[in-house]
């Protein structure tokens, strides 16, 4: 689903997360590999991963940040090395806020609101998902992947750029757009329903 390139600047800490968790669940589900093998694969990636990162973050705090004070002192400024809970109530609002703007970036923005629509009509079709281990593992990444920009965007100052700004999450979730067509063609592909997919090889 990414190449581990996508492990850096600053939501690289987001898809380092999700891809790690991603890992995970397909190493727990295989059945031809030992314990053994499978926490020293997870040990592999996630050390892979988190060194990726760890070299941007690094180089950003010890050199970028200084040199640039006011960006460093901006409460509202999108860098996850500052991240903090959003002060204050009104969480309800702030969730609700931002699950319309979702809902308004997804299906009345007309650029992408079709496909948008053939994927949840495509989510209806359950006996398929059940048959295709790719598939539920496709499903689970982009359920991560809404779950931490909607909390993170409800729960935090970065807030005010889905409430006052109309172009950042749109742009957030053209991220996983290629992922939304290949899972309508997945669910919908031909082929005899009554034998399941072949599942996702750890090993190969």
């Amino acid at each position: 689903f990414a190449g581990l390139t996508s492990f850096i600047k600053l939501e690289g800490f987001g898809y380092m997360a999700m891809h790690n968790a991603l890992w995970l669940a397909v190493l727990f589900f295989a059945k031809n590999m030992s314990i053994r093998e499978k926490v020293t694969r997870q040990l592999t990636f996630t050390a892979i991963s988190v060194g990726i990162y760890l070299i941007f973050a690094v180089y950003k705090y010890m050199y970028i940040l200084p040199a640039v004070p006011d960006l460093a002192a901006d409460p509202t400024h999108f860098d996850l090395n500052r991240v903090a809970l959003a002060g204050g109530g009104g969480v309800g609002h702030r969730m609700a806020r931002v699950a319309w703007r979702y809902f308004e970036n997804m299906f009345l923005s007309g650029n992408w609101n079709l496909v948008w629509l053939l994927f949840v009509l495509s989510l209806t079709r359950v006996d398929r998902i059940r048959q295709s281990e790719p598939v539920r593992f496709l499903l689970l990444f982009l359920g991560m992947f809404f779950a931490v920009y909607f909390f993170g965007y409800a729960l935090t100052q970065h807030f005010v750029w889905v409430a006052d700004k109309h172009d950042v999450l749109s742009r957030s979730i053209l991220h996983v757009y290629p992922l939304v067509a290949a899972a309508i063609c997945l669910i919908n592909a031909g082929g005899d329903r009554s034998v399941p997919e072949r599942g996702l090889s750890p090993s190969g």
